[in-house]
């Protein structure tokens, strides 16, 4: 399982309400009110389901979940690493 760039965009427009012109990849999510921390749990689980990882509670950091871009990076990160 590997998640892509465009599930994960569509889970964001439709969970967080943020639309497709509006949403880059290097968009913070976090740190604009768009992502809070009830929606940080729903987005880990969606994360964790689509790419077939577990994160652990250490990696639940801004630096891993704050941009499109970072949360893809690290979902590859993990899947490459998980045997």
């Amino acid at each position: 399982m590997a998640l892509t760039r465009q599930r994960l965009l569509e889970w964001i427009e439709a969970r967080l309400g943020v639309r497709a012109g509006e949403l880059t990849d290097d968009l913070p999510l976090f740190s604009t009110g768009n992502l809070n921390s009830r929606r940080m749990l729903e987005l880990v689980t969606f994360v964790e389901r689509e790419s077939g990882i577990r994160m652990k509670a250490a990696e639940l950091r801004l630096d891993n979940l704050d941009t499109v871009a970072r949360i893809l990076a690290y979902a590859a990160r993990q899947a490459s690493s998980t045997p």
